[in-house]
């Protein structure tokens, strides 16, 4: 239970967090600090739907300061996935028959490496 709260208010805060530091970056990479106020991510979503009326410059800012967040985000998100704890898979005859056992097929049988004496009756040794 703790861990899928932990999860879902991480995800919480990363919808929260995107669009204040994307407005944050495309507004300082256009000079204009002061056109960060409240609420902090009005601004890039203005421009976003503003796209075809901007310049190139502030296309430029939209595009670095949706891809700088998703980058943060991504790498984020990829290094709590490989600390996560995984469980170890167990095969089908383990489910089957429980514990730790030779593995088994039902069409080979008992599988296992050939001994010097087999390889020798089989005309199986490499000299």
């Amino acid at each position: 239970m703790v861990p899928a709260l932990i999860y879902i208010s991480a995800a919480i805060i990363a919808v929260v967090a995107w669009p204040i530091a994307a407005s944050g970056i495309f507004c300082h990479g256009l000079h204009h600090p002061e056109w960060w106020v409240w609420p902090y991510y009005s601004e890039w979503f203005s421009a976003a739907g503003l796209w075809r009326h901007i310049g190139w410059n502030a296309r430029t800012w939209v595009v670095l300061s949706a891809v700088m967040p998703t980058t943060a985000l991504l790498i984020v998100g990829s290094v709590v996935v490989r600390a996560m704890p995984h469980k170890r898979r167990t095969s089908w005859q383990q489910i089957r028959h429980g514990g730790q056992m030779d593995r088994q097929s039902a069409l080979y049988g008992t599988a296992h490496l050939a001994s010097d004496t087999e390889l020798k009756q089989n005309n199986l040794v490499v000299k």
